[in-house]
């Protein structure tokens, strides 16, 4: 078994779901009134910038680790 190989993806591989977790809750909802107009405008763009910005952090860390481990490395 590849310990570290398989460490260092597991390392990634909780950066990637905490940026997928925060997006996910800072898009989770989406206020808009009777007439189908958003009820806070400001809100929604600072949610929409933050989830922006957690997804970036979780590509950055996919795009800066190209070590994933193979079948062959949980042997």
């Amino acid at each position: 078994m590849n310990n570290l190989k398989i460490q260092r993806a597991q390392q990634v591989t909780d950066e990637v779901v905490a940026g997928w977790n925060e997006a996910l809750q800072l898009l989770q909802t989406c206020w808009v009134n009777g007439a189908g107009v958003l009820c806070d405008p400001g809100n929604t763009r600072t949610k929409l910038y933050d989830a922006k910005c957690a997804i970036e952090k979780a590509l950055g860390a996919m795009r800066h680790f190209s070590d994933w481990p193979r079948e062959r490395d949980y042997d």
